[in-house]
């Protein structure tokens, strides 16, 4: 996997291209994983079942740029603190989950990041993960879990079956992407 032979703050470069994964993060490691480009390097899992990214009790890694496609989950995080998923783009269809944060996940972060076409975009066990400034269109439900909003702001959703929880500053409008069943979130000009 991308991060079996990794040390403590390495900073991996992936480049553009379509990479089959099953990515176990281990505890202890500082990483960043990034992407060349969000819309031409994509990360899905390798075997059928799996999520694409799994981390627990992993603390202070970071995962951006990157397309998750055609997975169970894209990433599974449990019980670990200072993480930050931001500018990533999940379509991994109507029957995967997104982000699933389980367990406590402590300074954690999910931002910049657009999720389209999911069952589930993001599933939050407690609320101590922020969510802000993503975008949510076309999900089963957007978010899910405790009720408490205080995390979530500034969050843009458009037609969801269901929101799920929206926090404070979100809208409600189309984000005028060019063309999402081709996986072309840029934004019409």
């Amino acid at each position: 996997g991308l991060d079996d032979s990794s040390s403590a703050g390495d900073v991996i470069n992936v480049a553009v291209g379509t990479y089959k994964e099953d990515i176990t993060l281990r505890a202890g490691i500082t990483l960043t994983i990034t992407g060349a480009e969000t819309a031409r390097t994509f990360l899905k899992a390798a075997s059928s079942t799996g999520p694409v990214v799994t981390a627990s009790g992993v603390a202070n890694y970071r995962i951006s740029r990157f397309t998750f496609i055609d997975s169970t989950t894209g990433i599974q995080h449990s019980d670990g603190s200072a993480v930050t998923i931001a500018a990533n783009v999940f379509n991994l269809g109507t029957g995967g989950t997104a982000v699933n944060v389980t367990g406590a996940a402590d300074a954690s972060t999910i931002r910049n990041n657009t999720f389209y076409l999911n069952k589930l975009a993001v599933s939050r066990a407690e609320n101590t993960t922020t969510i802000e400034n993503n975008i949510f269109t076309s999900n089963t439900t957007a978010i899910s879990g405790p009720k408490d909003d205080t995390k979530i702001s500034n969050n843009q959703f458009y037609v969801n079956t269901s929101n799920g929880q929206t926090g404070t500053g979100s809208i409600t409008t189309d984000p005028a992407f060019v063309s999402p069943e081709n996986s072309d979130f840029h934004v019409k000009v």
